[in-house]
């Protein structure tokens, strides 16, 4: 019983031992870091800037799963990032030692340049987004495909559903946010 049991547990630190080695040795995988912002939030009423800080978070993990079902399993999953980045993951910087700690061949960062909601109480509310994407090369940092400013923008009749306005940014305006096809474009898938 003692033998199994120290098999057990051997065989699987051995097995988080070489997933976390696949993971930094695999050098062809995009890594997709968490946003920067938004920087300008133009709300009429709550939620508060802070609240919509949290859309970044939300942009990253649609993201991933978007890429991951156009490019496959070299996206690297959020859960694996944070295991080798933590829960802090950047918004930039060392691009070079980012490729290392995560295998990446490229990463791809971005800006939430805007968020806006004007609340209407006879037609529809109005939720806009403004986006920059960067598809960068890991080791040199060089920009390898660029989306500058674009506008995302949605409508809804969130009063009757009850949903706030974070609810409505983050479960129906960020998987609407279509930037997966071409970034996966743009690493030639």
């Amino acid at each position: 019983m003692r033998f199994n049991l120290l098999l057990t547990v051997l065989t699987a630190g051995l097995c988080w031992g070489m997933s976390n080695a696949a993971l930094a040795v695999d050098g062809d995988n995009i890594a997709v870091m968490r946003f920067a912002g938004p920087q300008i939030v133009d709300v009429d009423e709550p939620p508060t800037k802070g609240e919509l800080a949290k859309l970044n978070v939300e942009l990253q993990k649609n993201l991933i799963q978007q890429l991951r079902e156009l490019i496959g399993k070299k996206v690297l999953a959020k859960a694996d990032m944070d295991k080798v980045l933590g829960e802090a993951s950047p918004e930039g910087g060392d691009t070079d030692k980012l490729s290392k700690e995560l295998g990446a061949k490229n990463l791809v960062t971005g800006t939430i340049e805007r968020v806006e909601f004007d609340g209407n109480t006879v037609l529809k509310d109005v939720y806009e987004m403004v986006i920059t994407t960067k598809l960068v090369d890991a080791k040199s940092g060089k920009r390898i495909w660029q989306e500058a400013s674009k506008k995302y923008r949605i409508t809804a009749f969130t009063r009757k559903s009850g949903d706030t306005v974070y609810e409505v940014f983050a479960k129906k305006h960020v998987p609407d946010v279509a930037l997966a096809s071409n970034i996966a474009s743009a690493v030639g898938r």
